[in-house]
C-alpha cells in the first residue's frame, strides 16, 4: 500500500496548497472522483487475495473520508457567509449590525 501513502500525502499538500473553492474542487474530481487515484485503487482491489481485500479496503476508505474531511473544511474557509433571510429585508436591522457603516441611522 505504498502508493496510498503516496496519494494520500501528494492530496494533503495540494489541499493545503488550493487558493480557492474550483481549485479544491479540481482536487476533489482528481483524488476522489470517478476516475480519481483513490477510486483507481478501489477498482483494483480485485487483484488482491481475499485475505488482503478487507484490509486494503478499509485503509482506502479511511484515507478517502479523511481527504474528504480536509477537502470540505479548507472549502468553508473560503465561503462567505451569508446573512439569515429575515435580516436581509430589514434595512434597520442591517443598520443596527454596521452592514452599511455610511448610513447612522438606527430605529428600533
Amino acid at each position: 500500500m505504498q502508493s496510498l501513502e503516496n496519494i494520500k500525502a501528494e492530496a494533503i499538500v495540494a489541499i493545503e496548497a488550493a487558493s480557492d473553492i474550483a481549485a479544491l474542487e479540481e482536487l476533489r474530481v482528481s483524488y476522489l472522483g470517478k476516475k480519481g487515484a483513490l477510486t483507481s485503487l478501489l477498482k483494483n482491489l480485485g487483484q488482491l487475495s481475499a485475505e488482503e481485500r478487507p484490509k486494503a479496503g478499509a485503509e482506502i476508505n479511511a484515507v478517502k473520508q479523511q481527504l474528504n474531511d480536509q477537502l470540505n473544511a479548507r472549502k468553508s474557509l473560503y465561503k462567505v457567509p451569508r446573512l439569515p433571510r429575515s435580516w436581509r429585508k430589514s434595512r434597520s436591522t442591517l443598520l443596527c449590525l454596521g452592514v452599511a457603516p455610511r448610513l447612522v441611522r438606527c430605529t428600533r
